[in-house]
């Protein structure tokens, strides 16, 4: 269901950006037109996001866990560091071959 939600969102979004941006620069007799699709995109828009980030809730609490608990490991074994090069090889110049 997401993947179909994908497109209308990308939609309502260039379509609720576009009559924004209209709004601002046109006067007269577009306004209330203009103001009437700007406020229906919202609404649709808002819609179509409220239910995208609820269908992703599944997956951040199932993967946000595991990210912390991994990183929380990491931190306390001290894995992934990168290792501090010697001190013998600090002090070498590189120079001519």
């Amino acid at each position: 269901m997401l993947r179909l939600l994908g497109p209308v969102v990308v939609v309502l979004t260039l379509v609720l950006l576009a009559s924004g941006v209209a709004l601002l620069l046109v006067s007269g007799t577009w306004l209330p037109l203009l103001l009437t699709v700007h406020t229906a995109s919202f609404v649709l828009w808002f819609g179509a996001m409220t239910i995208h980030v609820l269908g992703h809730l599944g997956e951040v609490f199932r993967l946000a866990p595991r990210d912390w608990l991994r990183r929380t490991r990491r931190e306390v074994t001290g894995a992934g560091r990168v290792p501090t090069p010697m001190a013998s090889s600090c002090s070498r110049s590189p120079g001519p071959r």
